[in-house]
C-alpha cells in the first residue's frame, strides 16, 4: 500500500477548488491519504489569524464558519 501524505500546499489547493489537485486526490483510495500534524497546526493558526483580523460581525461569522475540519 502506498501512503499519500498531503502537505499544507496540497490542502490549501484542495480548499480553493483547484481541479487538477482535486482529480488527483479523488483518484486515490481515502484510506491511503494522510496529512501531517504540522499541516493541521498551520491550517488552525491560519484560520485563527483570519478570525483575529475580522473587522465586522459578518467577517467574524464567516471566519468561524470556515473553522471546521473537513474529511477529504
Amino acid at each position: 500500500m502506498t501512503l499519500w501524505v498531503l502537505d499544507t500546499d496540497h490542502i490549501s489547493l484542495l480548499q480553493r477548488g483547484y481541479p487538477v489537485v482535486i482529480s488527483k486526490v479523488a483518484a486515490v483510495n481515502p484510506s491511503e491519504i494522510s496529512v501531517t500534524i504540522i499541516t493541521i497546526v498551520e491550517q488552525m493558526y491560519g484560520r485563527l489569524d483570519v478570525i483575529k483580523r475580522a473587522k465586522s460581525k459578518q467577517e467574524l461569522v464567516t471566519a468561524y464558519a470556515l473553522q471546521r475540519f473537513r474529511q477529504l
